[in-house]
């Protein structure tokens, strides 16, 4: 039995079937010997392939043993264990070094080509990588587009990002993702020479899949355009990104290690007065000019959500008025409060402090600070406040419940009652008017207070 296998011809055949190392496979070899011998009764065999000359040797306890008999040692049951183990070997030493390759990519930037589309809706696109690896782009992982996700069709080329790598069995599963912000640091890498060979830096990054993403550059060479060098000529180099990223576009910005600059700066394209730093709090308060204040915040808030985490502070758009209504009812509100004097209210204003719910959140030692202060009054004064932040947030869900309710009585009765264009000709149209639900006499809309604006910015940024 043993000395009928061509041992290397098997081991060149599987090697190159499976592209393994020969030294893995010869061990292979043993091993499956050994699991042979065990099952024929042959307890205590070791077998030795000489990797030159691939003769086999037998030993048993640490004496060889006789060449004539090796054939012997192997019989019926034992020859079946051999193949199952060796195959069984073989198979794990695939998924091994399989696992290893893709181990490698993790993190990075792949490129590949779809050999699986997908499908229907929902499902995942399959992934040939140019490393020879498959992976799979779950639905949830591709860039959200109008009507859905992303849709990949049979030899589309894919740049993606590896975010993970796992054993399944006998298969090793390659996750990709397009959605997460280091996608995008990754094509800049990849894409933007200046970037790859390391003269422009990548600061930081923040994105909102399939719509936009802002990144900020700088360089320690005063001689280049930071922003040209990621740009390219004509805009040729960020063209090539958005057409990886299409429809999401990318806002390229200089970096500043000066934080209200930084702020200004990843607000744009909106143009800002004035950034005023609450450090206690890690809010800015961006002051903009009333036309700028609708680019300021974006559309559904996307400009000012991108710029805080861009910048990891929490922005505040404001116009100098209600920024002015606001100090003058957060001292109103703090003077109220028992144990505060005008001192310690105006100290709070000063550190960004605009509302019970700020105060609520304020450090006792911090509060000591400002208010020269014991520990004991500091925090009576954090619990009055936090009992009437609770009470104004409840307040305010229930206004939004009422205007909502509202709202859906209104829709209600426009269904019912038709534009008199639309009214059939048979049909009259109602003369009476319910004036308990639907007033006849239209009141004129009063502009919002400052703390309501202040309230819808930062529910677009939320």
């Amino acid at each position: 039995m043993i000395s009928d296998i061509n041992v290397p011809q098997t081991v060149e055949l599987i090697c190159k079937n499976n592209n393994l190392d020969r030294e893995e496979v010869i061990l292979a070899i043993e091993e499956s010997f050994q699991k042979g011998a065990e099952k024929s009764g042959k307890e205590g065999m070791f077998f030795r392939i000489d990797r030159k000359t691939c003769v086999i040797s037998a030993f048993r306890d640490g004496v060889l043993y006789p060449t004539d008999q090796l054939n012997n040692l192997i019989g019926i049951n034992g020859a079946s264990t051999v193949r199952s183990t060796l195959m069984q070997k073989i198979n794990e030493l695939v998924v091994e070094k399989s696992y290893q390759k893709c181990s490698k990519l993790l993190n990075q930037l792949v490129r590949g080509r779809v050999i699986q589309g997908n499908g229907k809706p929902g499902r995942s696109t399959v992934v040939r990588l140019d490393n020879g690896c498959e992976a799979i782009l779950p639905h949830s992982e591709k860039i959200p587009v109008e009507g859905g996700r992303e849709i990949f069709r049979q030899e589309d080329d894919i740049y993606a990002l590896v975010i993970g790598v796992t054993k399944n069995g006998n298969k090793v599963r390659t996750t990709l993702s397009r959605t997460r912000p280091l996608f995008v640091k990754r094509l800049f890498e990849e894409m933007i020479p200046d970037v790859k060979s390391g003269i422009v830096e990548i600061k930081a990054l923040s994105r909102d899949p399939g719509h936009r993403s802002k990144i900020a550059v700088a360089t320690n060479d005063p001689k280049i355009d930071v922003i040209g060098a990621c740009i390219g000529f004509r805009g040729q180099l960020i063209r090539e990104i958005n057409e990886v990223l299409r429809p999401e576009k990318v806002d390229v910005i200089p970096w500043s290690d000066n934080v209200q600059r930084l702020i200004a700066l990843a607000l744009q394209p909106a143009d800002v007065d004035e950034v005023i730093l609450c450090e206690k709090l890690g809010r800015a308060i961006v002051l903009v000019p009333r036309d700028q204040r609708s680019p300021a915040i974006g559309k559904q808030g996307e400009n000012v959500r991108l710029a805080t985490r861009l910048v990891e502070w929490d922005i505040n758009i404001m116009l100098r008025d209600e920024l002015q209504d606001r100090l003058n009812q957060a001292q109103a509100q703090f003077n109220s409060i028992e144990g505060v004097s005008e001192k310690l209210a105006d100290g709070l204003v000063g550190e960004g402090f605009l509302s019970y719910a700020d105060l609520s959140l304020i450090e006792t030692d911090d509060l000591v600070e400002i208010g020269g202060i014991s520990p004991e009054e500091a925090e009576a004064i954090i619990e009055i406040a936090d009992e009437r932040a609770q009470i104004e947030e409840r307040e305010e869900e229930a206004r939004k419940a009422k205007r909502k309710e509202e709202r859906a009585r209104e829709g209600g009765y426009r269904q019912q009652v038709s534009p008199p264009g639309d009214i059939p000709g048979n049909v009259s149209a109602p003369n009476d008017i319910p004036t308990e639900d639907q007033p006849t006499e239209v009141q004129p809309t009063e502009a919002p207070s400052a703390p309501a604006a202040a309230d819808s910015e930062e529910a677009a940024r939320e």
